[in-house]
This record gives structure tokens, C-alpha cells and sequence, in this order.
């Protein structure tokens, strides 16, 4: 071979392996965006919990401390009625507690809680009043959720259901251990705390198993009942049920009612159309006890800004049914999902988001 003939050989050869090494670099650098994307595409969005020296009061107003808070608006999903889109959340801690502050709009607050009234001759519920609820994944142990929020929730309550009547009904057969292991945290707020000054902590859990019955986890919403500080206000009557009590002449309106706030309906004939009962009957000076009282909430609405929704609890607890905050390690994310009813209107689900503790003590 010639002297050119060698050296147009060696050209060729050094090109192929150059353009073969460039598609090589090509194809990993592909491979790493595809990679990180599909990894920033399932992480939740991050929230970040801003260190503060005083707690804000607790009264369902922003004071000056949210400021600090940085907001995250996250998106709402749900039924088409439900009026609110968006909610959006700032999360400030201090040395021993936690606090979130949820904003929404909603033009039509329902402040009356499934309230009784009297029309065309009959008594007639109302819907479920507005509510706004955290679910918590405790250990990460609900199945998908940190990346498809309430997505993994195959049993959603509809329009005219309780708000606590979601539930992950087992479809396959799965690991029985690792299936009944999936634990939530459920922090409440309606608008009875409004009235009465609590919001309810709750379990979502794996019912008892029984032969024969299809596996579920719920949300145990009265899983304390010999202590519930609120009974019904109802009775049953030739299978028909009604009111029992009805408001002392001369009070002002309010959804729950004390027990010494309220007297047995003894004349039916007294009632007119658009004449009013309460839901709920209230005991004084009575809580659920236990993990129930743990978390604390106070809203206000306003034609301008909507609800305003301050939620508070200790870090940690000590109750094994509760989600524990470690503020010092700042690597731990704590995932959570937002459902939102929007009275009569139905419900509306926010994407999952995980809390970091910011290090700036």
C-alpha cells in the first residue's frame, strides 16, 4: 500500500472512531437527562420548613411570621363542581411544635355541618360543610403514594359522602404483611373547629381481617367513641329519621350546639319551612383523649382572600399512630397529599408533597 493509501487509511479509521465515540457520549448523555427527568418527574413537590424563635397565634389569620414561610401552590384535581383549583401552603417550625398554613378561594363558605331544616313539611338534611385535610404517609409505607398522592386511593368518597370515607381496597394479591403495614396520618379541619377550637387527627389504617371480607384501609374516624365529645342529633321514628333536639328559644344559630344549649323536640307542629336543627350536639369540657387532640386548627374566610387555615401539633408526639418530626436531620422528607371539600360541591385532591426541615437555626 501506498504511502497516501496508508495515511487516507488511518484518517478513516481515526474519524470512525470518532463519530462512534460521539454517538457514544450522545446516547449516555440522553440516557442521564431521560434518567434525571423521569427522577424529578416522580419526586413530590418540595415544601420548606422555615425555622421561627415565636410561634404565630393560632388564629386563622397570616401574621407577619408567615412571611417567612415559603409558599408552594399546589394543584387540585376532582370533581368539576368543586370551585377551589389550587391551595397553596407555607410551613414554619419552632423548637417544639409545627405549623402549616393552607389558602384557598371559595366564594360559597358552608359553615353547617349535614345541618337539619324543615321543608314542605319534613325535616331534610344539608350537605357536608367545607373542609381541608392533610393525609401524612407514615414511614413511607403507603404503597406509591410519595409519587401519585391520593391517586393510590381506589375508593374516593363521592359528592354526597363524608369526608372521611376514602379507602385502598385490596385488589390483588400482594404481600397480606406489607398491605395491612400501610399507615396514614389524617389532620382535619372543618368548620366546627371554628366554633369549638379543635381539628381531628386521625388513623388510616387496615381494618381488622376477617374471614371472608374483602381487606381495606380506612380512616378510623371514631376510632375512640366511648370518649367523642359530640353525639348525633337524631332519632328514629316509624324508620324515618329525624332531629331529637332542637336549639333553646332565644340562641343564635350555631351548627353544634352544647348539650345545655339544646331541648328535646316534644311538638312537631311548631316547625315552619326553613326552621333549622343542629347536626351534631356538643359536650363540654370533653375531648377524644389520646392521639385524637393532637393537632389543633382555626380558619377564617374573607370575600377576598377565601380560607385562610392554620394547622399546629407538637414535633413529636410520643403516639405510634402519629407522624414524628426529627427538625435536626434535614435529609428526612415527609410526604403528604391535600383533599378539599368543597361543601355540596364534592371534593378535589392536591399532589403529594414532601416536607424538609430548613437548617437556618
Amino acid at each position: 500500500m501506498s504511502d497516501r493509501r496508508q495515511w487516507l487509511a488511518k484518517v478513516l479509521t481515526i474519524t470512525a472512531m470518532i463519530g462512534t465515540l460521539a454517538v457514544l457520549s450522545v446516547g449516555c448523555g440522553n440516557k442521564t437527562a431521560s434518567s434525571a427527568a423521569r427522577a424529578r418527574t416522580s419526586e413530590p413537590r418540595a415544601l420548606t420548613a422555615v425555622y421561627i424563635k415565636t410561634a404565630p397565634v393560632m388564629d386563622g389569620r397570616q401574621d407577619e411570621v408567615w412571611s417567612k414561610g415559603v409558599p408552594v401552590t399546589l394543584n387540585l384535581k376532582g370533581d368539576a363542581a368543586v370551585e377551589p383549583k389550587q391551595v397553596t401552603v407555607r410551613a414554619l417550625y419552632t423548637d417544639t411544635e409545627i405549623f402549616l398554613l393552607a389558602s384557598y378561594r371559595d366564594s360559597t363558605p358552608l359553615k353547617l355541618n349535614r345541618g337539619w331544616r324543615y321543608e314542605g313539611g319534613r325535616w331534610v338534611r344539608g350537605s357536608y360543610d367545607d373542609t381541608l385535610a392533610f393525609l401524612w404517609n407514615m414511614n413511607d409505607s403507603i404503597k406509591d403514594f410519595n409519587e401519585r398522592g391520593f391517586n393510590v386511593v381506589n375508593a374516593k368518597p363521592g359528592v354526597n359522602d363524608d369526608v372521611y370515607d376514602f379507602k385502598i381496597i385490596r385488589t390483588n394479591e400482594a404481600d397480606e404483611a406489607a398491605f395491612a403495614a400501610q399507615q396514614g396520618d389524617l389532620w382535619s379541619w372543618c368548620m366546627v373547629p371554628e366554633y369549638y377550637f379543635r381539628a381531628g387527627d386521625f388513623v388510616f389504617r387496615a381494618e381488622p381481617k376477617i374471614a371472608g371480607r374483602t381487606r381495606e384501609i380506612t380512616v378510623q374516624h371514631d376510632y375512640r367513641p366511648n370518649k367523642a365529645p359530640w353525639f348525633k342529633n337524631e332519632k328514629t321514628v316509624n324508620g324515618i329519621v329525624l332531629p331529637k333536639y332542637m336549639l333553646k328559644p332565644g340562641l343564635t344559630d350555631t351548627p353544634w350546639p352544647y348539650e345545655d344549649e339544646v331541648v328535646e323536640i316534644t311538638d312537631s307542629t311548631v316547625f315552619r319551612d326553613g326552621d333549622t336543627a343542629p347536626a351534631m350536639i356538643m359536650k363540654r369540657d370533653v375531648k377524644w383523649g389520646g392521639s385524637k387532640d393532637d393537632v389543633s386548627a382555626k380558619a377564617t374566610w374573607t370575600v377576598e382572600n377565601g380560607w385562610l387555615v392554620e394547622f399546629s401539633r407538637v414535633l413529636n408526639t410520643g403516639w405510634p399512630d402519629d407522624v414524628k418530626f426529627n427538625a435536626a436531620d434535614r435529609e428526612v422528607r415527609y410526604t403528604f397529599g391535600t383533599i378539599v371539600r368543597d361543601g355540596g360541591n364534592g371534593y378535589a385532591y392536591g399532589e403529594p408533597v414532601s416536607l424538609l426541615f430548613a437548617g437556618n437555626k
